[in-house]
């Protein structure tokens, strides 16, 4: 494939996700489709065509990106034990949830209209690929944290991560998408996660912490 050709189509398909990206996190799943989104890149619906087969396609690998995005924590560990390096993994995280709230209004979107059976399209494939290996660090970190006894032993550790990661992406959407009428209803929003964190730490924490 000439060289020319094969830039262009990159960048056409990297124009395409800007702006299908853009599109969902201000207007949402539903309130967004292909005509907008070929409108805002410039290009006519049959190109985006060319690159992804339908608006699902689209939001899968959006949805794929914003979530490597949130879970791709770095932080330096050195010389701690497995429950303090999970407790930074997890306070980190939440940190991003605020910072990040048009990010998680999404995914409680994607989580609500894709609740049933997924489509039978690559992207969708790829996806739950991804999901399936997105709690390594934060399983490295428990099975760490029982070696040096700082978090429990009689767990089992992968049965515990991915417990704690959709208790904390429940956790995130609901006091996100519905943070002020919490606020109301029961005097407290975000500081929801931070309670959950601690919670959630304080049951598995182990003897050398």
């Amino acid at each position: 494939m000439d060289n020319r050709l094969s830039d262009k189509k990159t960048r056409t398909k990297s124009m395409i996700l800007k702006c299908a990206r853009e599109a969902f996190l201000i207007n949402g799943y539903n309130r967004t489709d292909i005509g907008n989104i070929a409108r805002d890149a410039g290009i006519n619906k049959r190109t985006i065509y060319r690159y992804f087969v339908n608006k699902e396609a689209l939001a899968f690998v959006i949805w794929k990106q914003v979530l490597e995005e949130i879970l791709d924590i770095s932080i330096d560990h050195e010389g701690k034990s497995g429950y303090h390096k999970l407790e930074s993994l997890l306070y980190e995280y939440i940190s991003r949830v605020k910072k990040n709230q048009e990010v998680i209004r999404f995914l409680g979107e994607f989580d609500h209209v894709f609740s049933g059976e997924y489509p039978n399209i690559d992207e969708a494939e790829q996806f739950v690929s991804f999901i399936r290996n997105s709690d390594n660090v934060m399983l490295s970190y428990i099975k760490e944290g029982m070696k040096d006894k700082s978090i429990i032993e009689d767990i089992d550790p992968l049965l515990v991560s991915s417990t704690l990661s959709n208790l904390l992406m429940s956790l995130s959407q609901r006091v996100v998408i519905r943070g002020e009428h919490l606020k109301i209803e029961q005097g407290y929003s975000f500081e929801l996660l931070d309670e959950g964190v601690r919670l959630l730490l304080l049951g598995i924490k182990g003897s050398t912490v």
